[in-house]
């Protein structure tokens, strides 16, 4: 049996593969082809469904416990409420117990109060699916202290055979450091109270989908590219080193096709060669790719007619390794493919092992008020006058890599 984050986990891809047939469409500039529009149907069916069922599971209190829940049961007993008392007093009217007890022992302030950080964890269980580096399973430390220095071994002793009576030559380790600090990202959504009031079963699934959105697109941006400066992590991307940076070759045509299976297929092996080769050990490698990148390859057929990578469709693997989708990998870069000619919709395949990938993080802090005010557009709104409640979520992170050899990625790619 599916627990709620697996449904709500399941809804978000079916989203994403939706999403691709219309994207699909309008890059060709043309409707969507019958085919399509039926799949597209089957999956707001299925997406309703989930839906649904995940209305009927809060609405039945059956949360057994699910700290998720727990947390959206936190904002909900806020709305429009000015005291943490006048919370506490609504989540006991509403025959929440844990969530009484939880803001009894939280700390009121600016007019709303602090949701408890025992229910944080649900947010970053809920951002790992749309966020690609967390996505891969890279490792996870605290940053208690805001920052984290952890040594490592940057070159290894060396050893080798001498002749009888030789004198051992000495050899030494060369050490390093991992140092991450954190780096504050920070977002605030506004929820009506009339949601947040409403008996409708759903609303709960409302305010944590829009809570972790707010934070997913920029959280994958810069893990995966953020240049390290401006307060921002240095992403993964910035991490490759030159000599792990391959170029894709051009294309035989104007669109990918079973012609260039072979040289496919070979860049990827040059990726993966590259980290092989430099004795990293592939405890957890994946790939990370562009929506467009990924659609094409799962469309790429041989000459025969079969699929070239039919485990993009059925396992979530590529070349036996999982992948995840980002869409804050670029589409309109401009390069030059290998024995092509330069174009300025190219994109990149990023290939590393995330057991080398490490991510520090501070416990989330999330606060809620219906007193304060927030800016949108340049535009100051009282949340109060809105019949609003404020939810502040601040993620404190920071990426790095224990070997840099351990990334690698594949630019000028034409699909």
């Amino acid at each position: 049996m599916e627990n709620p984050t697996a449904l709500e986990e399941k809804r978000s891809r079916l989203l994403h593969t939706a999403g691709q047939y219309v994207d699909t469409a309008l890059r060709e500039g043309r409707a969507m082809r019958a085919g399509e529009d039926a799949e597209c149907t089957a999956i707001e069916l299925k997406i309703g469904e989930i839906d649904r069922t995940l209305g009927r599971y809060i609405s039945l209190n059956r949360d057994g416990g699910e700290p998720g829940m727990a947390f959206v049961r936190c904002v909900r007993a806020s709305a429009g409420k000015r005291n943490l008392e006048a919370a506490v007093q609504n989540a006991t009217a509403r025959r929440w117990p844990d969530v009484a007890r939880a803001l009894s022992a939280s700390v009121a302030t600016g007019g709303g109060f602090a949701v408890p950080q025992g229910y944080s964890d649900d947010v970053i269980a809920a951002l790992r699916p749309l966020v690609s580096v967390r996505r891969l399973n890279p490792v996870i430390l605290p940053i208690p202290n805001g920052s984290l220095y952890w040594p490592k071994i940057s070159t290894g002793a060396t050893v080798g055979y001498i002749s009888e009576n030789a004198i051992i030559g000495a050899t030494q380790e060369q050490f390093g450091a991992v140092n991450l600090t954190a780096k504050k990202l920070a977002a605030i959504v506004p929820i009506s109270n009339t949601l947040l009031r409403s008996a409708s079963p759903s609303a709960d699934v409302i305010v944590k989908t829009d809570l972790v959105a707010a934070l997913s697109s920029t959280e994958d941006y810069y893990l995966l590219r953020g240049d390290g400066t401006n307060n921002t992590p240095r992403g993964l991307r910035g991490w490759v080193p030159t000599a792990n940076v391959f170029t894709a070759p051009a294309l035989s045509g104007s669109i990918l096709g079973a012609a260039d299976v072979a040289s496919v297929d070979a860049s990827f092996s040059q990726l993966e060669l590259a980290l092989v080769g430099a004795g990293v050990k592939m405890i957890r490698p994946g790939w990370i790719l562009s929506p467009r990148t990924a659609l094409n390859l799962k469309s790429l057929r041989t000459t025969s007619g079969a699929r070239a990578f039919p485990e993009m469709t059925k396992d979530g693997m590529l070349k036996g390794y999982p992948f995840a989708v980002s869409a804050n990998v670029p589409t309109n870069l401009s390069a030059t493919p290998s024995g092509g000619s330069q174009i300025t919709t190219a994109s990149e395949i990023y290939f590393a092992d995330f057991g080398y990938v490490v991510i520090g993080e501070f416990p989330v802090i999330i606060d809620a008020s219906g007193q304060g005010t927030y800016t949108d557009g340049g535009s100051t709104i009282s949340a109060f006058s809105q019949d609003t409640t404020i939810i502040r979520v601040v993620l404190e992170s920071d990426i790095g890599m224990r070997r840099a050899e351990a990334a690698a990625v594949l630019t000028a790619v034409a699909y």
